[in-house]
């Protein structure tokens, strides 16, 4: 999405027009030329945009139907949102998550620069349901993000490495790319943004018992070509996805669903050496549900020394 506008009643109508955003914008300095400019992109869900106000313009929105953040990247930039205790303010170091369907203004105050994301308000809480394994409702924030705090500094750095990657052309793995980065985002987001589970988000991790981890290793071992996910592995555990995490990191040195491929990588090498006259290296990396060969033939170099196709067939 691309708008350049010299008016801004213009500038509003090209953004309902390509949003459904209803917004309004008013120039604070009249006779000052007034220009207003978006570049928008996409990873995944996450709209990245770029936008920039020549001149000092108080802006008003309602009812927008995602969450958004925005970065100032150059000038000065304010947010105000309607809140129970009144209308409140971000400075440089705080920014506003801006929640859906919730009335709010922004200044510039000179001439201003943004980075702004908006998120899908179902993909922030599925996050949450799955980063607090019960079920959540809708976010309550009356703080702004603290960008000087540890949380914050890291919403931060992943706000740059999801913007550089969304400009950039979409390479053969892009969905892959982009569900892991935008779950890390919204992850760091709802870390740093205060709000009713933040406590619960930062409480200590419950141990996993000997016997519960075993579970969800015998699983894997047993049945490594099932398409597990981590939610399914705990549940197999009987226990909380996180806690699973943190369990194979301290036992293990790796995450499930690093352990599991480790154990698919070990199936599929066993089965590369007995591998009958016929069968192809292809085939194998895909019964073990690596469909890039050229990822897979670098793991089986890194562990084993040698390409996929040399080891074909080896043990008859």
């Amino acid at each position: 999405m691309r708008i350049d506008a010299h008016d801004p009643d213009h500038a509003a109508e090209l953004l309902r027009q390509q949003t459904g955003y209803q917004v309004r914008m008013r120039p604070l300095l009249l006779g000052s030329p007034f220009r207003f400019s978006v570049e928008a992109a996409r990873l995944g869900e996450i709209s990245v945009s770029h936008t920039a106000f020549s001149a000092p313009t108080r802006t008003a929105a309602s009812e927008i139907p995602r969450y958004h953040l925005n970065f100032p990247l150059k000038g000065a930039f304010s947010t105000h949102h309607r809140l129970p205790g009144g209308c409140t303010e971000s400075s440089p170091d705080s920014l506003w998550l801006h929640a859906p369907q919730v009335p709010a203004a922004a200044t510039s105050r000179r001439e201003t620069e943004l980075r702004t994301f908006s998120i899908p308000p179902d993909l922030v809480h599925a996050r949450l349901e799955a980063l607090l394994e019960r079920t959540a409702g809708r976010l309550a924030i009356n703080k702004p993000v603290d960008l000087r705090s540890p949380e914050g500094k890291t919403l931060r750095r992943l706000a740059a490495v999801l913007a550089a990657e969304a400009c950039e052309p979409a390479p053969s793995y892009s969905q892959a790319l982009a569900t892991s980065l935008s779950e890390s985002f919204i992850t760091a987001l709802l870390y740093a943004v205060p709000h009713q589970y933040t406590d619960r988000l930062h409480s200590p991790v419950p141990r996993l018992s000997p016997r519960s981890l075993k579970r969800a290793i015998d699983a894997i071992e047993d049945h490594p070509i099932h398409p597990f996910t981590l939610e399914e592995l705990a549940t197999i555990a009987g226990v909380g996805s996180r806690a699973l995490q943190m369990a194979f990191k301290h036992h293990r040195g790796i995450s499930p669903m690093q352990y599991l491929q480790q154990v698919r990588l070990e199936r599929a090498h066993s089965e590369l050496m007995s591998a009958p006259a016929g069968r192809t290296v292809q085939q194998i990396a895909e019964r073990w549900h690596m469909t890039n060969s050229g990822r897979f033939a670098a793991l089986i170099r890194q562990r084993y020394g040698k390409n996929p196709a040399d080891i074909l067939g080896q043990g008859n």
